[in-house]
């Protein structure tokens, strides 16, 4: 996989107004910066958010490695990662690799959401 370098910027250079998010395996985090969104859109300029995550964040064995990515544990392995994750609930929402499905939906809604808003005001000129 390459680098894709700096996707901040290279939005912004096509006019994009772009939340970064650097703790976004934590939930209310998350929230936030969607609420952010919400009050960015509207203004005829579309909104992309960048979630910086850690793959398999709160598994001790899926984190820092691709191996999980596309690929699904075993029962034995999944109730270890159900456990894991289990026990941070308390202090905080983890993630397993599924929720990187999650977090593409969300770029993708939120580029739609955006297409939505643009489109129709481009139209209308």
């Amino acid at each position: 996989v390459l680098p894709m370098g700096n996707l901040k910027k290279k939005f912004e250079a096509f006019d994009w107004l772009v939340i970064e998010e650097v703790n976004g395996n934590k939930i209310h985090n998350i929230i936030k910066t969607l609420n952010k969104a919400k009050e960015m859109t509207g203004k005829g300029k579309p909104v992309l958010i960048i979630l910086h995550t850690e793959m398999g964040n709160g598994v001790d064995y899926m984190m820092g490695t691709h191996k999980w990515h596309g690929s699904a544990p075993n029962d034995a392995q999944l109730l270890e990662a159900l456990s894991q994750t289990e026990k941070t609930a308390n202090s905080d929402i983890r993630y397993t690799d599924y929720d990187h499905k999650f977090q593409i939906f969300l770029l993708i809604s939120i580029f739609l959401f955006a297409l939505e808003a643009i489109i129709p005001n481009t139209l209308r000129r």
